[in-house]
This record gives C-alpha cells, structure tokens and sequence, in this order.
C-alpha cells in the first residue's frame, strides 16, 4: 500500500455526481469468487450447503455477488483453478475446502482459506450483522461508511478513532457536493437524499463480529496489526472499499483527502481504473434503490469515457 499523488481525471461527459453516489447508483459489484475444492464426489448435504452461497438470503431474498465454482483437483478442469486447489489442499485443512478469492485492480486477485466445507462456515461467508448494517448506511445515504478494525492497543484504539471522528464530523462545513447535479448527463435515479454524511462503524468480537471479512481486511496491514494497531477501511457505493488504513496512517489531511476525492464530481466512469475493491455482501440493490432492474441507469462499471486534464489529491492507491 502506498500514499502518494494520485491523478484524478473527471470524465469530458460532464457528469456532476459525486464519486460515492455515481458508485452507489451505476456500479455493479465485482463477483467474489468461492472455489470447493475436492477430491471426491460432492455428497447431496455439501450440495445443499454449497446452493446456499447462491441462494436467496433472508426476509428480503437478498443475492450476494458471489460466483461458485466446485473444482475437482483430480481432474484438469480449467487448469489454473486445479492448480490453486492443489496447493490449497497440500497446504490446508481436510478437503472439501473452501477458498475465498476477492478481485483488486488490474486483473489480480488476493484469496484466503475460509475452512472445511459445512453449513456453518457457507451462513458466515454469505452474510454477518457487519454487513447487514453496512448495506443499510449506505443505502440510507452515508456517503462514506469506515470500518473500525480494533488492534490490541487500546490507547492507539482510542484515539485513531477520535482522531476520525473529529475530522469526519467538521467535514460537511469543507466540502461541498458538486454543481449540475440533477442536470442533463447528472441525473440522479435513485429516491435516496444526496448528503454529506459520514460514519463509523466498528468491528468487534462480539455479534457483530465476521470472521470473513477480518480476514481478508487484516491481511492487506497484517504487519501493523500486529504491532497492535487499529486498521481503518474507507467503504462507499455498494460495499467498495477504497483501501485497508493502519491507525497511523489515518491523519486529518488523508482524511479530508480521501473524502474530497470520494466526493467530487465522478472521476472517470469506468469503475476499473478507480481504486478500491468489492466487498461480499448480499442485497438487492436494484430493487432496493429503483424498485426494480427495469428502472435503473445503465451500468457503466466498465464503459469507457473520455477524461478532462487531472486534478492532484494525496490519496491511498487503492488495491
């Protein structure tokens, strides 16, 4: 992870609409990828738990952005997963295994052991109290919603977290959401208030802890959580994280950066060449943000634009 000048072109279309809600509105999340490694025929529970990570999720039937993939590492089916389940199964847990991979920028992937397949460990993948509360802020109208991690060090704890906190709330007083929103090439399609908000939600061990997501957010610091330090992980639109922050790092400038940029007037349309990766949550977010596909915008996660000369920000350069 690095901090430097990143250049931020805003797209010749002249779209007016702020970083988070363009993201909110237009972007589709990237899928999560789920392999089952094997090495035996998949019994009819294991078939059961894996139709679950597909399924429909809770009151509302939520989906989550995840694509499964069952792969038998005695077969050569596509070569470049059985490879990654050899590896996993010679290194890991007793088979069937389940392996999370989350896609970052510029075509790689990070992954991570979720366990042994069970009923349990495939519940906890799809969905938490975490992300249930992080999907309801953001489509409550936060704009940013930082996730806590808390380290060990609770004086660090404290006052990384006050640092934030300060800093977020004089925010609405500094920045300013962009001119023309609403206008020709602007037009907002969501019934959602256009606000600058901000919030904080902490990640404890508690209920509303996911093993998950910790995992795969501590491993992009682990060093610094190590050392007993906070990690902080700036989300927006619908479950993006722009970057995993050490508590050190997360200083009143980088701050009023961070949510300068994500309030701006949209970048570039195209979602790839913005940073950030997509979490795994489970929603319906056409539904809940338009009343249905049919009334959304177009997506233009990866349409192509035009871009006017580059303003200078010091941010994160995102995974």
């Amino acid at each position: 992870m690095a901090v430097g000048l990143i250049a931020m072109s805003i797209t010749a279309s002249a779209c007016n609409i702020p970083v988070f809600r363009y993201a909110l509105e237009r972007w589709a999340p990237d899928d999560c990828q789920i392999l089952v490694i094997h090495d035996s025929p998949i019994s009819e529970d294991q078939r059961q738990w894996i139709d679950r990570l597909t399924g429909p999720i809770g009151d509302d039937q939520s989906k989550c952005n995840v694509d499964v993939q069952t792969v038998d590492i005695t077969q050569s089916q596509p070569d470049d997963l059985v490879a990654v389940g050899r590896k996993a199964a010679t290194d890991n847990a007793a088979l069937p295994l389940v392996i999370v991979r989350t896609k970052l920028s510029r075509g790689r992937w990070t992954q991570q052991i979720a366990g042994s397949l069970n009923e349990q460990l495939c519940d906890q993948l799809v969905t938490s109290p975490i992300r249930t509360e992080l999907r309801r802020r953001l489509m409550a109208g936060d704009s940013v919603v930082w996730l806590m991690i808390p380290g060990t060090n609770e004086t660090l704890n404290r006052e990384s977290r006050e640092r934030l906190e300060r800093s977020l709330e004089s925010l609405p007083g500094q920045l300013e959401l962009p001119d023309g929103v609403g206008l020709p090439g602007s037009e907002l399609y969501a019934d959602l208030p256009l606000l600058l908000r901000f919030s904080v939600l902490e990640m404890g061990d508690d209920g509303v802890a996911d093993p998950y997501l910790k995992k795969l957010l501590i491993g992009f610091q682990q060093e610094a959580f190590d050392e007993g330090q906070p990690l902080f992980i700036p989300v927006f639109g619908r479950g993006r994280a722009l970057e995993v922050l050490p508590g050190e790092m997360v200083q009143e400038h980088l701050i009023e950066n961070i949510s300068r940029f994500l309030c701006s007037a949209c970048s570039c349309l195209v979602k790839e060449r913005n940073p950030g990766f997509d979490l795994m949550i489970a929603a319906q977010w056409e539904n809940d943000l338009f009343g249905g596909i049919e009334n959304s915008p177009p997506d233009r996660s990866r349409e192509e634009g035009k871009n006017r000369p580059p303003v200078l920000l010091e941010i994160p350069s995102g995974r």
